[in-house]
């Protein structure tokens, strides 16, 4: 007897590294202690190549305000060399399988759960996320496979299932030395709750405000279910405890012609796929 989608429908909210199912993790960064020195601002393994040098462009917005950086998007110096997908050893064959795939987990940002994996430094490049929606989620686990809610016409809601909102943000992200790579997160209710506590804070918000540096990790509680962590990190404690310099106003300039948008990172499905996904979770 085929079993119904309202009970293989997964109520156990998934951390917001599990969005992508048919992806699989790749390994952590460095974690050496940090040493002063010259920082990377490290390209992204898929797409995209980033220019590291700020260019010296008589239009840029000298008088732009420092309260709301600019995140627009900016072309690639042509005379950059290409990147040939040759290389060997496994996280070379990591990286080429990561770019294959329907969406480049080596961009995603996926909250570290501590005490087995280090915090992360992170930086929020805008005020906003830059992509919400509502997702029906099927499994739990690595099995867990998400969709996007139609909200008109959805063929899981019509079954009754709730969705839970999602947001995506662009974020840079630091090792150990400071090296700086440009990520998204999709945030589930759980960190999002910090994340917009920290944003309207009267004090502290906007997210990317001047000088504002974010702790983020996730600790296992005794219930079995993770609790996470936003903690606001000044630009002094950031030379005191990772004994690397913030970013200049350039650099992150230069790191925020690079984010992401919506398409990027998001797939909508149609209403037949929908029904589709309806129908074989329904006879598995």
């Amino acid at each position: 007897m085929a079993r119904s989608l309202r009970r293989n429908v997964s109520r156990t909210e998934p951390d917001d590294d599990q969005f992508e199912p048919d992806t699989e993790e790749t390994e952590d960064e460095e974690t050496e202690r940090p040493s002063r020195g010259r920082r990377e601002l490290s390209k992204p393994a898929g797409r995209r190549t980033r220019n590291v040098e700020p260019e010296d462009d008589e239009d840029d917005d000298e008088d732009e305000p420092r309260g709301h950086r600019s995140s627009k998007r900016r072309s690639s110096r042509s005379d950059e060399a290409p990147r040939s997908s040759l290389g060997s050893g496994w996280d070379a064959y990591k990286e080429n399988k990561a770019k294959t795939s329907k969406f480049n987990t080596e961009d995603q940002f996926k909250v570290p759960l501590s005490p087995k994996e280090d915090k992360a430094l992170i930086l929020f490049l805008e005020e906003k996320p830059f992509a919400t929606y509502n997702e029906h989620g099927v499994g739990q686990g690595k099995g867990y496979r998400a969709y996007v809610c139609l909200s008109d016409d959805c063929p899981f809601c019509e079954l009754g299932d709730s969705p839970q909102y999602r947001a995506v943000f662009n974020v840079v992200v630091f090792d150990r030395k400071g090296n700086a790579s440009v990520k998204y997160w999709t945030a589930t209710p759980a960190p999002l709750d910090e994340i917009e506590e920290q944003a309207f804070d009267e004090f502290n918000g906007p997210l990317n405000k001047p000088g504002n540096y974010y702790v983020a990790y996730k600790k296992e509680q005794t219930n079995g279910f993770n609790k996470f962590f936003l903690n606001l990190v000044t630009e002094d404690q950031v030379r005191e405890v990772y004994k690397f310099d913030p970013l200049s106003d350039d650099e992150i300039d230069d790191l925020a012609k690079d984010t992401f948008e919506a398409k990027d990172v998001v797939r909508v499905k149609t209403r037949r796929e929908l029904r589709e996904a309806v129908q074989k979770d329904d006879e598995d």
